[in-house]
């Protein structure tokens, strides 16, 4: 006699009737845990640069399409650092600095 999971036989749970499409003794897939990387493997996350003379947060800007707006944060290094900026009428938006030719007011 087939067991309760054997395929083609019904099932009935909480008024529903179930079909097993499982054959008897099967495996069940099961999902894989994500695991972080060891502490020394890890690569460093991009640094924030307050310090930056620049665009320091707070720091009032001016782009060719978007206008003035405020520096809220700088993160990544060198050319392809990432700038976010609230502009007063297109919200906040973050670009790239070595495309969006900021200029400090």
């Amino acid at each position: 006699m087939p067991g309760p999971g054997a395929p083609g036989q019904m099932q009935e749970r909480d008024g529903w009737a179930y079909e097993s499409l499982e054959e008897e003794g099967a495996a069940v897939p099961r999902r894989r845990r994500r695991r972080s990387p060891a502490l020394g493997d890890a690569e460093p996350a991009p640094a924030v640069h307050q310090r930056d003379p620049r665009y320091p947060p707070g720091a009032t800007v001016r782009h060719a399409k978007f206008g003035e707006g405020t520096v809220l944060s700088v993160d990544g290094d060198g050319p392809e650092r990432k700038i976010l900026v609230h502009f007063t009428n297109y919200g906040r938006k973050k670009l790239i600095e070595k495309y969006a030719a900021l200029e400090r007011v």
